[in-house]
């Protein structure tokens, strides 16, 4: 016996039930996936970037280009990541304006 038919014996469902079950917790389980998702997107959707960087350790030694960058602060050239990209942004322009962190300050 195959668990399908197994749990339709168990459950006392007919096939026509059982199939309208499965149908119906497929569609749950894809609702779900569906929530789960939206809920990640929006919880990035309000994170700045110093926020986000903060909130998780290793995304500011993402890679975000291929070559090194040249720093004033260090001898030689680092890795091209987030947080030495912010820092090269601000040895050249200056601090990064309020508004595009979305409320938070470097310094």
């Amino acid at each position: 016996m195959n668990s399908r038919a197994g749990l339709v014996k168990k459950l006392g469902l007919s096939e026509k039930d059982a199939t309208r079950a499965k149908e119906e917790i497929l569609r749950i389980i894809e609702l779900i996936k569906k929530i789960g998702k939206e809920k990640e997107l929006k919880i990035f959707d309000k994170l700045s970037i110093i926020m986000a960087l903060k909130r998780y350790d290793n995304l500011g030694k993402q890679l975000i280009s291929s070559e090194p960058l040249n720093l004033k602060t260090h001898q030689y050239p680092v890795a091209p990541n987030i947080k030495n990209w912010l820092e090269d942004y601000i040895q050249k322009w200056g601090p990064i304006p309020i508004l595009l962190l979305n409320g938070a300050t470097i310094f």
